[in-house]
């Protein structure tokens, strides 16, 4: 048994099969070999087992000792909107590639390494390494070699034009009737007998010739101490054109090369370096030299983490910083046959995405290089399943090696096509569409993506004008499609409308209207445009340099790509979690995934209404559902379904369950079981249950347990409107307290209207705030301790015409301070002091503070002096000498004062 990836493990049993099992998924395949694929057809068996990361393969020694690999492949056969349905069918996960013959005896254990691909068998006395090893191959212009097994019986002739013997030999090329072979660290001019015709030196500071590359009639060499040449090959002798300087200098990081390429004007040489002694990869840069002014510029395909030095640096960085692609590295890359600017490079995964095991997609990276704009990024393509190394650039098409695990039939119309055993050709997008044989067409379409990529949308219009005068019937919308893609990724919304409207795309142009209009960032306008357009994964990378996950989320999900809806809602936009769970519950529903759509349904948590409706015609399972789970929900809903097929007794039963004591009571009333009902209700203390309870009571004329019930439930007008029809005259005092508001005062109004209920009256209009009615009331009943309660709760901040009256109340009642207080509340100070003069009330240190009128009361100075001098003469009728001095020193009246 052997682990495979996240949550999947493999077994071998000793039969023609293994079975695979996903722990999570809880779905397990057989795989099975077959004979087809060069396996034999009854007794051979798979013995052991090993995983290789790397290629997310499954490997299987034979009892025939031949190696079985399955590759995970992606399935294409299903719709993409059920991802997550096709991703559990595991035995479509999985294809048997074909068998490997291996010349051993015996073995006995075996195993892939993690770090290359090297393969290790144990013999029990030896272990053998195996070294997975590419196709060689070479391309020109007009042919193309593979290597290739060539039985002895083929039905091909091969003519020996020439041969000689070279010891140590790393690189060869060969030019116009002429070998150039790298040796034992010499370059050698050789004629096709092998005869040495010259020799290439390099000066000592130079170093050694490491490797060679040809294009066309130019020649490149790069040494080992970091120096490149370009030679002219045209003439009869080699002829030294450009010599670089040292680029290790610039290059702080250089180590060794990888690979050069020299583009078809020889001006021009791509290279990558190794960051160490392992060969299979290459640095994280992409460098391109500059030969005509001896300069180095280069291109990252993986993100730095180090923050440039220089302001137009890190403007550069921003703008290419959506062709960064994370584990990953330089793999081949080629420049065009004919245009000495366009560049594409491959994109290598080198590692896993984010659960550690799946393999990361390989991409292809397109750019244009001049002395003027240096390298300007211009597209981003994921390589398909179906291609291998890329080995080969001509406008319009590139060229692969065919990924020779892989099976899929070429797509009738597909972009991409087998002309060979080994060799896809691929239609670069631009150029769909397009005479492959009008060169003039493709070179204005090669002009009009480089003006583009470099922002000069001008110059972009002019260079499609000879392909609108004489092919725009036919291309016209392609064109314009194409134009509107390239302003996704040169950011010019206000060229895309343009181009959006010659598409006649009216739905694409009312969007990126509406984005506009509401003045959205840049980077959501294009997002916009690229979902319009279809290039969803450029969006997504929008979308995610604009922090706005929510919308990823939303775009994933709309593909049916719910295992990365679910990674970026779990990490960036955790309030959407239970709406993500929700769509994809109701996807997995429309497909009848009911199991998988309730998991989903109880994290989104509307399972309690979700689940139900899903499964209303299944009354049996969702009766087993509603018993496992024991949630209220989920009870009331099925005893409400029970209640109507009339099984009253088991809708009690869930009810109780669901604790719904209101249709619990409901129930038992409709039942006439109103004694337990009654119980039930005072038990629960339901005001729902108890409110119906009333009701029924009420319809029964049993009053006094109606108003009981109608108080429980808090339905206090009921209850007080039930007291008073039925004369329950001491009870709605009490209701009125409770029930607060107008309720009071309709209840004082009430007592007003019965003799002796004079204490009622007052004390409702006091509650109900109505002070001046309580006021009125108590002095026209005489209610003298009514008022001393009322007369408390009065201050300055009550309505001044209350206290005006109660102070008159209270001075005809012998209570002259009291009645002070009140007209000093009230603001009617002069009143006040002359009912002290009056009265003979003691004016004493509280009162004084009482009767003298802060700063910030609207008196006039005057005003103020007059009030003043009126205490002070008040106070010299009391012979409180002390008290008038000072108020006539407050006066201004230092005169009197002394």
């Amino acid at each position: 048994m052997i682990r495979v990836g996240f949550g999947t493990v493999a077994f071998a049993y000793g039969d023609r099969e293994i079975r695979i099992w996903d722990l999570e998924a809880e779905d397990s395949a057989i795989l099975r070999l077959r004979a087809d694929r060069g396996y034999e057809a009854s007794d051979e068996q798979v013995l052991m087992l090993s995983y290789l990361p790397k290629k997310d393969s499954i490997c299987g020694m034979t009892s025939k000792w031949r190696l079985a690999t399955w590759r995970r492949v992606q399935n294409n056969n299903l719709d993409e909107n059920n991802t997550n349905i096709a991703r559990s069918l595991i035995d479509q996960q999985w294809k048997l590639t074909s068998a490997i013959s291996l010349n051993i005896q015996h073995v006995i254990g075996m195993a892939w390494s993690n770090n290359s691909a090297a393969f290790a068998l144990n013999s029990g006395d030896s272990v053998q390494i195996f070294l997975s090893q590419c196709i060689e191959f070479f391309v020109d212009s007009n042919i193309q070699l593979d290597q290739i097994h060539c039985p002895k019986d083929a039905p091909i002739k091969i003519e020996n034009v020439a041969s000689f013997e070279v010891n140590n030999i790393i690189q060869a090329a060969y030019f116009n009737q002429h070998i150039y072979t790298l040796a034992n660290e010499q370059l050698l001019v050789r004629t096709l007998q092998g005869t040495i015709k010259r020799s290439i030196t390099f000066r000592e500071i130079e170093g050694k010739p490491e490797m060679i590359n040809v294009k066309g009639s130019w020649f490149c060499v790069a040494s080992s101490l970091g120096y490149i040449r370009i030679y002219d090959l045209s003439e009869s002798s080699m002829k030294l054109i450009f010599r670089s300087s040292n680029l290790r200098n610039s290059i702080p990081t250089f180590f060794k090369w990888q690979q050069i390429r020299i583009n078809s004007a020889g001006n021009r040489v791509c290279f990558t370096l190794r960051k160490d002694d392992d060969e299979q990869i290459s640095s994280e840069r992409v460098y391109v030299w500059e030969a005509e002014n001896d300069s180095q510029d280069s291109v990252a395909v993986m993100p730095s983490t180090a923050r440039p030095k220089t302001a137009a640096i890190r403007k550069i960085e921003l703008e290419q910083s959506r062709f960064r692609l994370p584990l990953h590295a330089p793999g081949n890359f080629f420049w065009d046959q004919n245009d000495p600017r366009l560049l594409i490079c491959e994109a290598i995964s080198i590692g896993n995405n984010n659960d550690g095991f799946m393999p990361n997609p390989s991409y292809l990276l397109t750019m244009f290089v001049t002395a003027e704009h240096g390298i300007q990024m211009h597209d981003l393509q994921q390589k398909s399943a179906k291609t291998d190394a890329l080995i080969f650039v001509s406008v319009p098409y590139i060229y692969f090696l065919k990924n020779i695990e892989a099976d899929d039939e070429d797509e009738p119309g597909g972009i991409e096509l087998s002309i060979s055993r080994l060799v896809i050709r691929r239609t670069l997008r631009e150029f769909i569409g397009i005479d492959v044989n009008d060169r003039e067409a493709i070179q204005a379409m090669l002009d009009f993506s480089f003006y583009l990529c470099i922002g000069q949308m001008d110059n972009a219009f002019k260079a499609i004008k000879f392909i609108k005068n004489d092919l725009f019937n036919i291309f016209s919308e392609s064109v314009w499609e194409h134009m509107a893609r390239m302003c996704v990724k040169t950011r010019r919304i206000d060229v895309a409308r343009v181009c959006l409207g010659h598409m006649a795309n009216a739905r694409a142009a009312r969007a990126i209207r509406r984005t506009i209009e509401l003045k959205e960032l840049p980077e959501l306008q294009i997002a916009r445009l690229a979902i319009e357009l279809g290039m969803n994964e450029e969006a997504v990378r929008l979308f995610e340099k604009a922090n706005r996950f929510d919308l990823v989320n939303q775009v994933y999900q709309a593909q049916g790509k719910w295992t990365e809806a679910f990674a970026v809602v779990e990490e960036h936009d955790r309030i959407n979690l239970r709406h993500t769970h929700y769509n994809y519950a109701k996807q997995l529903e429309s497909v009848g995934a009911f199991e998988k759509a309730i998991e989903n349904y109880e994290k989104a948590n509307t399972h309690y209404s979700d689940v139900p409706r899903m499964l209303c015609d299944e009354p049996k399972v969702l009766e087993f559902y509603t018993k496992k789970k024991a949630e209220p929900e989920l009870y009331k809903w099925w005893a409400q379904f029970v209640e109507s097929t009339g099984d009253m007794e088991t809708a009690k039963s869930f009810y109780q369950n669901a604790k719904d004591f209101l249709s619990v009571v409901r129930i038992l009333c409709h039942n006439g079981q109103f004694e337990e009902a009654t119980l039930l209700t005072n038990q629960s203390g339901d005001r729902a249950a108890a409110f119906h309870l009333a009701m029924q009571f009420e319809t029964q004329s049993e009053s006094s347990k109606a108003v009981q019930f109608f108080t429980q439930a808090g339905a206090f007008s009921s209850a007080i409107r039930l007291a008073k029809e039925n004369g329950m005259v001491d009870k709605i005092a009490n209701l009125a307290l409770m029930a607060g508001g107008s309720e009071l005062a309709e209840a004082a109004e009430y007592y007003k209207n019965l003799n002796g209920h004079a204490d009622k009256t007052v004390m409702l209009y006091h509650k109900a705030g109505m002070v001046g009615s309580a006021l009125d009331y108590a002095c026209k009943t005489g209610q003298f301790g009514a008022l001393d309660l009322i007369a408390q709760e009065l201050n300055e901040k009550s309505d001044p015409s209350v206290l005006t009256r109660a102070a008159q109340f209270f001075s005809s009642n012998q209570q002259d301070r009291t009645a002070v207080q009140l007209l000093v509340f009230a603001k009617r100070y002069n009143e006040a002091v002359q009912l002290c003069l009056k009265k003979n009330v003691i004016i004493t240190e509280e009162l004084d503070n009482l009767l003298t009128p802060n700063n910030l009361e609207s008196l006039s100075s005057k005003e103020r002096s007059t009030l003043l001098e009126q205490i002070a003469k008040c106070c010299l009728q009391q012979s409180n000498y002390h008290f008038a001095a000072k108020k006539f020193t407050q006066a201004g009246n230092k005169l009197e004062g002394h």
